[in-house]
Formats: C-alpha cells, structure tokens, sequence
C-alpha cells in the first residue's frame, strides 16, 4: 500500500467518498455549527 502525503491525506478526506471522507466532513460541519451559535449566544452576555 502507497503511503499517501499529508496534502493527498486531506484532499482524501475533503473530496473522497469513503466513510471516513463522510465522517469528516460531518465533524467539521458540527464544529462549524458550534462555533456560529457559540459567536451568536455569546453576544447576549457581553454587558452581563
């Protein structure tokens, strides 16, 4: 089995359609989410 470099490991994740692939880019919609409401609810407290 070829060893893949770290670019072809991530262009892997981002573009493939392997479970992996899916799982990744599903992790990185959760922390994309998170973040957003983390920003949106955080400028509620701001003058608490």
């Amino acid at each position: 089995m070829k060893k893949l470099s770290f670019k072809q490991k991530l262009t892997e994740l981002y573009e493939g359609d392997s479970k992996n692939s899916h799982n990744f880019r599903y992790g990185i919609l959760i922390a994309d989410i998170i973040t957003i409401l983390f920003l949106i609810v955080s400028t509620f407290y701001i003058y608490s």
